[in-house]
C-alpha cells in the first residue's frame, strides 16, 4: 500500500481515527476528529508529496503502536504515539516549506 499515496493517506486517517475512538470518551473523540478534519487537507497534500520510504517507516511505527496498545502498555503506547505525531508534524512542515505551500 505504501506505493499509492492516496490509498495510504486514507488508511493512515482510518488508523488515527480508530485510535481516537478507542479513548472511550465520546465528546473527546468528537473534538479530536473535528481537529483531524480541519487539518485533513494539508495532510492529504503532504501525503501525496512524501516519498514511499516515509510511508513505509510510518507503517512500521503504526504497527509498533498497535502492538503496544494490544499488549496493554499505555505508557509506552503514549510515548510512541507522541513521537509519531512529532515526526508527522516535522514531515508536514518540511513539505510545506519545500514546496512553498502557503495556502493550505
Amino acid at each position: 500500500m505504501s506505493e499509492d499515496g492516496e490509498a495510504w493517506g486514507d488508511a493512515d486517517e482510518a488508523f488515527h481515527r480508530g485510535i481516537v475512538e478507542l479513548c472511550g470518551n465520546r465528546r473527546l473523540a468528537q473534538a479530536a476528529i473535528k481537529l483531524r478534519d480541519s487539518s485533513r487537507r494539508a495532510h492529504l497534500i503532504a501525503v501525496r508529496l512524501q516519498p514511499a520510504a516515509y510511508r513505509m517507516k510510518s507503517q512500521t511505527y503504526h504497527r509498533d503502536l498497535l502492538q503496544l496498545i494490544l499488549a496493554g502498555d499505555p505508557a509506552r503506547a503514549l510515548a510512541s504515539h507522541l513521537e509519531q505525531r512529532r515526526r508527522g508534524e516535522e514531515a508536514l512542515v518540511s513539505i510545506v516549506e519545500k514546496f512553498n505551500l502557503r495556502n493550505l
